[in-house]
Order: structure tokens, then C-alpha cells, then sequence
């Protein structure tokens, strides 16, 4: 059962959750169907928005910000270290992100910086949109390895956490247990919503990106620049799903 908090929190988010999931470039992402470059794009927005989150809360001297950070919950290392597995299987120059992901990618960390300097607290709002999302790590290991055409790739972002369920309790529960007045929960909720908001504004880009790299492809492939067929990944997406 979700406490008081929780619940504002889910209910506050629910609608912005609900489009982010079903972008074009998320759909895509589940069935398995976007190009590696896209994945890339992903992986570099991701990468950009943990590091500037994770600086904000290091450098701020909000003590209740401070209580719910844990240097365990750190995913820039591990994003950048997955950006040079599928930095090698992207084909030079599709690695270029369009005006739409850099913009949504700046403005998120002009919202970061603005929260940071007159709300510290909204910044637990946005801990709680991504480390909710973690709980998607092991369809979303399943989905990469199969895109990536390997599955023995487990990317070290979405294996961070071995029980992203327990975890993610464990933050809800700490989150309940600090953050417990009124005036702090709305601080918190505005947080996550503009969270949720800016991450839609990315998945929309990399929606437009996915788009543009799939169209390349299909061109290239009718003026004979792409000479193989692609790959049926069916065998490989059983065997991701298996593991």
C-alpha cells in the first residue's frame, strides 16, 4: 500500500507517465525495431541529465535533499560506460542528435539549475521520476541486447540495481519517512512533475531522431547503399528474453 505521499506523487504523474510511454520512440524500443543510433541518442541524453541531476544534489546544502542522496544511486558512470558499447556498433556520423535532443536536453538542465538554486527539495522529484523507471531495467536489457544483436550485452545501466522492485520500495519508504510535511510533499510533487514533463519533451526528440536515422537507412537501402537485408532478429530477441 502507497503512502500519502506516494500516492500524490503517482497520481500527480500518472497522465505525463502515460504519454512517455507510449512515444513512438519508446513503442519502437519495446518491439525492437529502432536502429542502434537511436539507442545512442538514448544513452547520450540519459548520460547528459544523470550527470547534471547528480551534480545538483552533490553541491546543494539542503540537508533533507542530502538525506535521500546516496552515492550508490550515481548512473552516469555506468551510462558512460554503455555509450562506448554502443558507440562501437553505431556507423560514423549517425551519432549527430538533432536540434529537438539538444534542446530538450538543455532545458532540462536549465530546469535543474533553477531548481537547484531556489527549490533544492523539487530535485527528490525528480530522483523519484528516475529511479522509478529503473523498474523497467529487465524488459529493457531484453529489448537493448536484441537491438544491439547480442544478447550477452547487459548494459550497466539497467543492471544497476540487481532488485530494482526492492529498491525502489526502499526509496519510496525513505522518501515517505523525510519528507513529511505539507508545504516539503508539494515542493516534491512540482519536482516530479516537471520531471516527467521534460522527459517528455526528450522521448518526443529521440521520436523525431529514431525517425529521421530510419528514414537514412531506408533510402540508402533503395539507392542500393545497403546491400544486405536487414537482419531477422527473432532468434535473437528469443534467446535476450530467455537470459
Amino acid at each position: 500500500m502507497f503512502g500519502s505521499l506516494t500516492a500524490r506523487l503517482l497520481d500527480a504523474t500518472a497522465e505525463d507517465h502515460g504519454v512517455l510511454e507510449l512515444s513512438p520512440f519508446m513503442r519502437a524500443l519495446e518491439d525492437r525495431s529502432l536502429p542502434c543510433c537511436a539507442l545512442y541518442s538514448m544513452l547520450c541524453g540519459l548520460h547528459a541529465m544523470a550527470e547534471t541531476l547528480e551534480a545538483a544534489i552533490r553541491e546543494s546544502d539542503n540537508a533533507l535533499l542530502q538525506s535521500l542522496w546516496s552515492e550508490d544511486m550515481v548512473k552516469s558512470e555506468a551510462l558512460a560506460a554503455d555509450l562506448a558499447t554502443v558507440r562501437a556498433r553505431v556507423h560514423e556520423g549517425a551519432e549527430a542528435p538533432s536540434a529537438a535532443l539538444v534542446a530538450a536536453i538543455t532545458e532540462y538542465g536549465q530546469y535543474i539549475e533553477y531548481a537547484a538554486s531556489t527549490q533544492p527539495l523539487a530535485l527528490a522529484g525528480y530522483l523519484f521520476a528516475h529511479e522509478g523507471r529503473m523498474l523497467e531495467a529487465p524488459a529493457m536489457r531484453a529489448h537493448v541486447a536484441a537491438i544491439l544483436g547480442d544478447c550477452t550485452i547487459r548494459l550497466q545501466y539497467y543492471s544497476a540495481y540487481p532488485d530494482p522492485m526492492g529498491r525502489w520500495r526502499c526509496f519510496r519508504h525513505h522518501l515517505e519517512a523525510e519528507v513529511t510535511t505539507s508545504p516539503q510533499q508539494d515542493v516534491v510533487v512540482a519536482g516530479a512533475r516537471d520531471a516527467f514533463r521534460l522527459l517528455q519533451m526528450f522521448y518526443a526528440a529521440l521520436s523525431e531522431d529514431a525517425a529521421r536515422w530510419e528514414g537514412a537507412h531506408e533510402a540508402a537501402a533503395a539507392m542500393g547503399v545497403v546491400t544486405r537485408a536487414r537482419r531477422d532478429t527473432s532468434t535473437i530477441s528469443r534467446a535476450c528474453d530467455a537470459g
